[in-house]
């Protein structure tokens, strides 16, 4: 089902039937957030456009099973409610000095990378009542993306010409490399931010092939099993 033919490239997020991305506005420059719900036509979302590019949006939940979007704007992090249409500036989680980037919820929790002296940290915090902001969980040179599931961290290294996917167990710290695209030659190996399927437990993301003329690979990584699975994808997704 075609839900929108776009102007620019964007992000797409989904969780339980509601689809959202950015819209961008020819006449001004700014991407607007637009959703799509039981692959109904897109409707806006009342909330300000943002000027340095489409949202960095995720779609999840709140510890209640509600479905939540969060995304940054201005360097800050901001919570929808889907439903409700509200949104929450994060201030627990959001420094003044510094700019967050790609966050992600699940269960309530969100996490999300921050840029600080050369490094890249991905943190992870809530906002309950006795919240006392985020806690790092790890620090590399380059964290291009991470997605939340329920007890680990999925997220993207960029390491020298090579892509990492790494799964993290957030309570114990055990971190493990599952998934890995080398650039070489002809072929630039770039890999997809990572989404949290909780039907089968896993995480899914593309591997694109840039210059070898071999398309794009579907990949997917069952947590329960530590079990990798392909499909073949498509060089214009």
């Amino acid at each position: 089902t075609v839900l929108s033919t776009e102007q620019a490239p964007t992000r797409v997020a989904a969780w339980n039937g509601t689809v959202m991305w950015s819209q961008l506005d020819t006449a001004g420059g700014a991407y607007r957030l637009v959703t799509s719900v039981d692959a109904g036509a897109p409707a806006p979302v009342m909330v300000p456009e943002r000027g340095d590019g489409p949202f960095d949006i995720d779609l999840g939940t709140n510890r209640s099973g509600n479905a939540y979007a969060v995304y940054t704007r201005g360097g800050d992090i901001y919570r929808l409610g889907v439903a409700s249409g509200v949104e929450t500036k994060i201030t627990k989680l959001s420094s003044p000095a510094l700019a967050e980037r790609d966050p992600t919820i699940q269960r309530g929790a969100i996490a999300f990378i921050r840029r600080e002296r050369g490094y890249d940290q991905l943190r992870i915090g809530n906002t309950t009542t006795g919240s006392k902001g985020s806690r790092m969980l790890v620090k590399r040179r380059s964290i291009v993306s991470a997605e939340l599931a329920i007890t680990q961290v999925a997220y993207v290294e960029q390491t020298g010409n090579s892509r990492l996917v790494h799964v993290r167990n957030i309570r114990t710290g055990r971190d493990q490399v599952v998934y890995r695209a080398t650039s070489g030659g002809a072929n630039v190996a770039r890999v997809t931010k990572p989404a949290y399927g909780a039907d089968f437990n896993g995480f899914v993301w593309a591997r694109t092939n840039l210059g070898s003329g071999t398309g794009n690979r579907l990949v997917r990584y069952e947590l329960r099993r530590s079990r990798l699975s392909y499909a073949q994808g498509s060089s214009r997704w």
